[in-house]
């Protein structure tokens, strides 16, 4: 039998869903966290809401999906799971990002539920502006060009960069692929913070 929730419960995801479905899309994390099975549930019961962000209530934890030492060379490598950031003004489709530690080369993964067309073009870019105000630049897509359903590109980070990445909150981003660009605003404007942290670790 499926697991029932309250109606409290519902009625903040109703809340909250409306609240973010704005013209600034944003959201703070809430105390209460959905399982899987939970979320299957609530997209039942809340059918023609955006199931994407019901996800986004599914509880988010910083982990890295790798943390291995090669035996051979010695190289470190560390990759982080999967986070989404943030989402388009109706909330209908949202940007996520990974980050990976090779040795001292820091490196992000970024890709979008939208289709913006093929990673690994020399028209991709990702621009990301944070509450102070600044705006960072990457101009150069380093993955294979692939065209297929959700399309990974790959910045290089340099060290200034990694730096505001740690240590400031994101706005808002504007991503880039073959065909067009989309804005994407802050649901957890903390999140790559933390996933620089856990990265350090």
């Amino acid at each position: 039998m499926k697991k029932l929730l309250s109606l409290s419960v519902v009625a903040l995801l109703i809340v909250l869903m409306s609240a973010c479905c704005g013209n600034s899309c944003q959201a703070q994390r809430q105390g209460y966290h959905f399982t899987e099975t939970d979320t299957t549930y609530v997209e039942d019961i809340l059918e023609g809401y955006n199931s994407s962000i019901i996800n986004l209530m599914v509880d988010t934890k910083f982990v890295l999906d790798t943390d291995e030492q090669d035996e051979f060379t010695g190289d470190m490598k560390k990759i982080t799971n999967w986070n989404i950031v943030g989402g388009d003004k109706n909330c209908r489709k949202n940007f996520q990002i990974r980050l990976a530690k090779i040795n001292e080369q820091t490196v992000m993964f970024v890709r979008t539920t939208g289709d913006l067309g093929c990673a690994g073009t020399k028209e991709n870019s990702l621009m990301i502006k944070f509450v102070d105000g600044e705006v960072i630049k990457f101009e150069t897509d380093e993955a294979d060009i692939d065209c297929g359903k959700t399309p990974q590109s790959i910045y290089i980070i340099d060290n200034s960069k990694w730096n505001k990445l740690k240590s400031t909150k994101i706005d808002m981003v504007r991503f880039t692929q073959s065909k067009h660009y989309q804005d994407y605003y802050a649901m957890f404007p903390d999140v790559v913070m933390e996933m620089v942290t856990t990265i350090e670790k």
